[in-house]
């Protein structure tokens, strides 16, 4: 995928108040990350190009997730959710490094 379709991808969910968080990755690669992601952390299995395929995504409803990947076009299987453990408040992928950390 070159990059100009994931920037694509990314302006049309943010369109839906969808956030893309991981693209084409696995359920053992979020799980892996559970601790650092918000409780609103859903995956998204659909299929693109006869390929099956799942995305970690933020948003507030499920309608808004599959609005935004079936408006593009993209066959969507499934939502699941109850992944991350953090407070969607408290979530903060920038954050600044501890400067006091050695």
């Amino acid at each position: 995928m070159t990059e100009t379709t994931q920037t694509t991808k990314l302006t049309h969910l943010k369109q839906y108040d969808v956030i893309l968080l991981f693209e084409n990755t696995t359920k053992e690669v979020i799980k892996g990350e559970d601790t650092d992601l918000p409780t609103d952390t859903h995956v998204v299995t659909y299929v693109s190009e006869g390929e099956t395929k799942l995305d970690a995504v933020r948003a507030h409803r499920m309608v808004d997730i599959f609005d935004g990947y079936h408006d593009r076009g993209l066959s969507v299987k499934r939502i699941d959710s109850g992944y991350g453990k953090l407070r969607p408040n408290l979530y903060n992928p920038n954050k600044p490094e501890d400067k006091n950390k050695k």
